[in-house]
């Protein structure tokens, strides 16, 4: 009988195979990884693990190849917020998967020996515990960017969390990877999903600038479309506030700033693959570096 390889899928098909490739994927080499290609049920702690450069990898590149490399040694702590956002992406993109991944932890009194009690059979579920408060935010959440004409119908066929192995022309010897939220082969389009505080055009395209969402968009765009071989129409930013309204807005970044994400990704990999042939990890600047004052700073 053939045997099938793993999870890997065409983006067209909807059949996955038996075999899990969550149990092969850290042994993995990058010459195998970059064969891989767009991999659909892979486990998304196994994706941050698994080699390859990612989005997040090249955002801290940017600030200091030494800080990227720190970032290996020691990665960042799950954060309320980063929590929340989980959260969402399993409440909106796959539903089926919440009441595995999660459980609602009620009210105790963990002082009282009953409360702990109840308390370690909650965490022995091996499940992420949400307060009472948090499960409601994501339902409303949820409610509110379905309610979104355009989102919903995005949302109504598609795949998600399909992650994508391999290499760019430009860096045919660099190992890159994307975890898109949501692809929508009918519409060609991949749509990301975030919380904001203030979801507004001024507010997200602030963020967009500091928190590099320009160079996510050029790099999945790029990344994606080279492995799949299909043409993405658009890559959008749903976005969705975390307190009431939880009002919601849908955002593509322009061709300037698609073009800006894509200079920066470029160098980015290009500081890594330095940092690498030369094993230096490089922090700041070593020489004096003159400083000027914001311009507000200098109005009296």
């Amino acid at each position: 009988m053939e045997e099938k390889l793993e999870n890997r899928v065409s983006v067209s098909s909807s059949d996955i195979s038996s075999t899990n490739i969550n149990d092969r994927i850290l042994d993995m080499t990058e010459p195998e990884l970059k064969e891989l290609g767009i991999v659909s049920g892979l486990d998304n702690d196994l994706y941050h693990k698994a080699y390859g450069l990612s989005c997040s990898n090249l955002k801290i590149m940017l600030r200091s190849p030494a800080h990227y490399h720190a970032s290996i040694l020691f990665p960042q702590k799950t954060t309320a917020e980063m929590q929340l956002g989980s959260a969402l992406h399993t409440a909106v993109l796959q539903p089926e998967l919440f009441d595995e991944e999660y459980m609602e932890l009620p009210k105790l009194d963990r002082r009282t020996k009953e409360g702990k009690e109840l308390y370690k059979q909650y965490s022995d579920s091996g499940k992420t515990l949400l307060d009472s408060v948090t499960v409601a935010t994501v339902q409303k959440m949820k409610e509110s960017l379905m309610q979104h004409p355009i989102i919903s119908t995005i949302l109504c066929t598609g795949r998600p969390e399909l992650s994508c192995f391999g290499c760019l022309p430009e860096f045919p010897h660099t190992l890159v990877k994307c975890r898109p939220d949501w692809y929508n082969e009918q519409l060609g389009v991949l749509l990301d999903l975030k919380t904001a505080c203030d979801a507004s055009p001024k507010a997200f395209a602030k963020a967009s600038a500091d928190y590099f969402y320009h160079l996510q968009h050029a790099l999945y765009l790029d990344l994606f479309s080279h492995i799949s071989g299909k043409r993405i129409q658009a890559f959008l930013f749903a976005v969705v506030e975390k307190e009431p309204p939880y009002a919601v807005a849908l955002y593509q970044l322009d061709d300037d700033a698609v073009e800006k994400g894509r200079d920066l990704y470029r160098k980015a990999i290009l500081a890594y693959n330095d940092s690498l042939d030369r094993n230096y990890w490089v922090g700041y600047s070593p020489r004096i570096e003159i400083l000027q004052l914001p311009a507000w700073a200098l109005v009296s």
